[in-house]
């Protein structure tokens, strides 16, 4: 037996201590970071529910039960003891706990302790929690030794929730376990094929398909493409790096003027040579310019060992230069930026063989840094990010379309040259700059290489790009099992795909990246109706998760790129939401991308309400950066981007939609959290749209449900994005021009019915509104006596916020809201407001909140107001949030005792010592600046955010 402290429950009551047994009585008796999920549940509902004791010590010893089938053989009656009501009870107490608190610590207890459990009682825990990467690991190993069991009660969770993983899975389960489907009784056979019948669509003739899907290239030996051989020179370009005076500049005088380097200047060059662990013989060597040799530099201990290149810039030139461009790349650390800027601006084009090795070793980083240096030496390094590096492929991409001459004058003999490895890697660069419109850019590179050139380019050009396939065909990995995905359905003939056609789109995808698909793919999309790709997709992408997400096969998880809708959207985005905190961070960034790729409204819509409002700081600003780039792309503003990705979802002019069941007809209108509301013909508010009755019309009845049901799915996740945005265009004081105005509110039949509930302002430069207004139903402008309001064409329009209305005025159109029974959707009128003590003012911190504590969780929701968690530190350590208080101004909170990223139990309390108000990028006491320049509403809206987080305060 073993005591432990049991951690404070989620109410914040201490409780007393309660014996634990543990796996082990050898193991050190030490509080785990989170109590395993029995006791977290025993917690959680000690004042609400009778104890349900689970005594651990009975789960150390092995059941008694019959001698255990071997794995791959069982029967449908595979012993296991009778499951008691307080068991079940237990089971599902933790299923809850385990959804409430989804930590990766506790996932990992819960599924220890579930496979202590006999299979009956395990095996609807794993089934339920089998999105999980260890719940599917356990439910894998459960299905070796208790196939026919299993496969059973996936059959029946299949049927009855309509799971497609459930049913995928399942059928998987039978394919690969024959024996199991033999062992199962008649009617559980019964059962299984009426799970089949379910997935059954009727398939189409070969002569149905298209060619491609029938033979395509890779079948029975690929067709060979006579590309031409040239020996041809290398031509010499010249090296430049494009920077402006100011830039130069800027690059050489922060580092070079750093405290850290001015306190050692008084050091030999000796001194730092030996830093670099560079011999006697290598430093007589570099302090006479010449480069280094094997073995001037002694090896680190150990590999994690490395230099920063700020070393280079205490050493005198001949031999920082000698060093720089000499010293092993792989024993410089990474992240050092401005150092390597820095010896670029002393330097100059002399230290580009420096940078071109060490962005050979580290791509990503070192492309980026060179975006505006113009060297051959860095399009071999380019060429091999672009195909190989997933990570570095952003920087590959940004400096190949910066510098595509030199791109295409360097790869283009590599294309045409006799080294295999080479040439595969150019030819992809190449044919990559030409599908992105590079095409007068090639013709001007081969020209420079004579006329064999320009004819061998030619016939690159004129290459059946369906012939373009990788040396070496992938080989499906084990999750993809053809009838276990939904067919894709042809458009002509609704007849769904074979097998056969389904491995073939399979390997398209497989031979796919999201930036560059396979060709093949085009002619799938053009074959076959887009929702049934969909859910293929979806499929495979499911199979994928329960293999335990293979980054090898990610290529099944892009396929939601290639092939996915607007529903894909809506359903990835909760996944994208919850990785960081499932320690699958990189999963969610590449989640992004996918919605980038679908492209859809929703799908940016759903990708811009992550940019705008997610506690996962790393994975926000990734979405804000994918938002930027397609708001760059269309010369617009990440805001003015995000007034055109509000779908209108097919309403009519006056915001609401017609639902039609025949003899009986229904209106849906919004109310003022965009949530749907439905109205008979005589305007009879009802409780959700009826039942089709037996007068109804069937076909009318089948298209209006789903219809109804999509409309609420759409119209809450637009809700979680527009009201906290326009609530935050307040508070930000954002202006819309006239015409934007019109188009992009007024105009539109769902952003209306939310702003008819605001109060807007005219604003004539950066003072108070000059006119008031609100928006009638029918789209009219009124005054708070309802009078017509005119908005002239070169008017600035803003959501008004409190501080800027006299009290009369707020007063009137209170008023006039109330009378009309209108709801605003966040406060506007009745906003509470605050200002500053007068040494408050003077000073750069205020401490009016000093020794409050609050939950961890309330601070992370801060995130919902506008502001930003800080820095993540070593072991995910953050410890103050910040919010932007003007031009280059931040408002810092700092936390005591500070947090965990994805671990907000770790520390469950946060004291707040201070608010401090400094310039952006500054941290200490240097930047600091007093509160008093700023605005009333901007210091309104700080003391604001903090006096309702106040509110929330717990006892220490």
């Amino acid at each position: 037996m073993r005591w432990c402290r049991v951690p404070e429950c989620p109410s914040g009551r201490n409780q007393e201590r309660r014996r634990v047994t543990y796996e082990s009585s050898r193991r050190p008796c030490r509080r785990p970071r989170d109590e395993p999920a029995a006791e977290i549940a025993q917690q959680q509902t000690q004042r609400r529910a009778p104890l349900i004791r689970l005594d651990t010590a009975r789960t150390n010893r092995k059941p008694m039960r019959r001698s255990e089938p071997s794995p791959g053989t069982g029967t449908a009656e595979d012993a296991s003891p009778p499951q008691t009501a307080a068991h079940d009870g237990a089971s599902k107490l933790l299923l809850e706990v385990l959804r409430s608190a989804p930590s990766r610590d506790n996932s990992l207890k819960f599924n220890a302790l579930i496979k202590r459990m006999p299979a009956s009682q395990s095996l609807p825990l794993l089934v339920e929690w089998m999105t999980h990467k260890e719940a599917r690991a356990a439910l894998d190993k459960l299905a070796r030794h208790h196939p026919a069991a299993t496969l059973k009660y996936m059959t029946e969770h299949a049927l009855a929730s309509r799971s497609h993983l459930a049913r995928s899975w399942a059928v998987r389960l039978a394919l690969g376990e024959p024996a199991a489907l033999k062992a199962l009784t008649s009617a559980e056979q019964e059962r299984f094929e009426a799970l089949l019948s379910s997935m059954k669509v009727e398939e189409a003739a070969p002569e149905q398909l298209p060619p491609l899907l029938r033979q395509p290239p890779w079948v029975n030996g690929r067709a060979s493409i006579e590309l031409p051989t040239l020996d041809l020179p290398a031509l010499v370009l010249p090296e430049t790096i494009r920077w402006t005076l100011a830039d130069k500049a800027s690059a050489a005088s922060g580092p070079l003027t750093s405290a850290w380097r001015l306190q050692r200047l008084d050091r030999s060059a000796a001194h730092w040579l030996a830093a670099l662990r560079i011999t006697p013989a290598g430093q007589a060597r570099v302090m006479g310019g010449e480069a280094l040799q094997e073995g001037d530099v002694e090896l680190p201990q150990h590999a994690f060992d490395a230099e920063v290149p700020d070393l280079v810039l205490l050493l005198p030139d001949p031999a920082a230069l000698a060093v720089w461009n000499s010293y092993p790349s792989s024993l410089w650390c990474t992240g050092r930026g401005d150092a390597i800027r820095a010896i670029l601006a002393k330097h100059g084009e002399a230290a580009l063989p420096g940078l071109a090795a060490y962005a050979q070793r580290h791509a990503a980083e070192g492309l980026a840094l060179a975006i505006d240096v113009d060297s051959a030496r860095l399009v071999p390094t380019a060429l091999h990010a672009l195909h190989h590096f997933k990570k570095a492929r952003t920087a590959a991409i940004a400096w190949m379309t910066a510098h595509p001459v030199t791109t295409l004058t360097t790869a283009l003999p590599l294309a045409f040259g006799r080294d295999g490895t080479q040439r595969s890697l150019a030819q992809h660069g190449v044919r990559w700059l030409l599908s992105q419109g590079f095409g007068a850019e090639a013709q001007q590179a081969a020209a420079r290489h004579g006329s064999e050139m320009a004819r061998a380019l030619q016939a690159l050009q004129e290459t059946d790009p369906l012939q373009v396939l990788p040396s070496r065909m992938p080989r499906f990995a084990g999750f993809f099992v053809a009838p276990s995905l939904s067919r894709p359905v042809l458009r002509h003939g609704g007849t769904g795909l074979p097998d056969s056609a389904m491995e073939h789109i399979g390997t398209m995808l497989a031979i796919s990246r999201l930036d560059s698909p396979y060709p093949g793919l085009a002619i799938v999309k053009d074959a076959c109706t887009p929702t049934s790709l969909a859910e293929f997709a979806w499929d495979l992408f499911e199979a994928w998760m329960s293999a335990g997400a293979p980054v090898k096969e990610a290529w099944a998880f892009e396929a939601l790129g290639h092939l996915g809708n607007d529903e894909t959207a809506h359903r990835l985005t909760p996944f994208i939401r919850e990785w960081p905190g499932e320690s699958a961070h990189q999963r969610a960034v590449a989640g992004l991308d996918l919605l980038a790729a679908i492209g859809s409204d929703i799908a940016l819509m759903h990708l811009n309400g992550i940019a705008c409002k997610l506690k996962f700081k790393g994975l926000q600003d990734r979405a804000r950066d994918n938002i930027d780039a397609r708001a760059e792309a269309r010369a617009l503003t990440a805001d003015e981007l995000a007034d055109r990705l509000v779908p209108d979802l097919e309403l009519d002019a006056r915001g609401t939609l017609q639902l039609d069941f025949g003899p009986r007809q229904f209106r849906v209108h919004f109310d003022a959290a965009l949530k749907p509301c439905v109205q008979d013909a005589q305007g009879m508010r009802l409780k959700d749209l009826p039942r089709p009755g037996p007068q109804d019309d069937a076909a009318l009845t089948h298209a209006a449900a789903p219809r109804f049901r999509q409309l609420k799915k759409d119209a809450r996740a637009i809700a979680g994005v527009q009201i906290p945005r326009m609530e935050m265009a307040m508070v930000r004081r954002r202006r819309w021009s006239a015409g934007d105005f019109r188009l992009f509110i007024l105009d539109h039949p769902l952003m209306r019915q939310l702003c008819t509930r605001l109060v807007w302002g005219v604003y004539e430069g950066a003072g108070a509104p000059a006119r008031y207004f609100r928006i009638e139903e029918d789209a009219i402008l009124v005054d708070a006596q309802d009078a017509r309001a005119d908005l002239p064409d070169d008017a600035s329009v803003g959501i008004a916020h409190v501080l800027e209305m006299p009290q009369p005025m707020q007063a009137a159109f209170g008023q006039r809201l109330g009378d009309c029974g209108i709801v605003q959707p966040f406060r506007q009128l009745g906003r509470e407001t605050f200002i500053l003590k007068d040494a408050e003012s003077a000073d750069s911190e205020i401490r009016r909140f000093a020794g409050k504590t609050v939950a961890t969780a309330s601070v992370m929701g801060l995130v919902d107001r506008g502001w930003r968690r800080g820095l993540v530190e070593d072991g995910g350590y953050v410890g103050w949030y910040s919010k932007q208080a003007g031009e280059g101004l931040e408002v810092h909170l700092e936390l005591a005792p500070g947090m965990v990223v994805g671990e907000p139990d770790f520390q469950p309390r946060q004291r707040l010592p201070s608010l401090v108000l400094r310039r952006a990028g500054t941290s200490g006491f240097d930047g600091r600046v007093k509160f008093g320049g700023l605005d009333r509403i901007t210091v309104s809206e700080v003391l604001r955010d903090m006096a309702l987080l106040a509110e929330a305060a717990i006892d220490p």
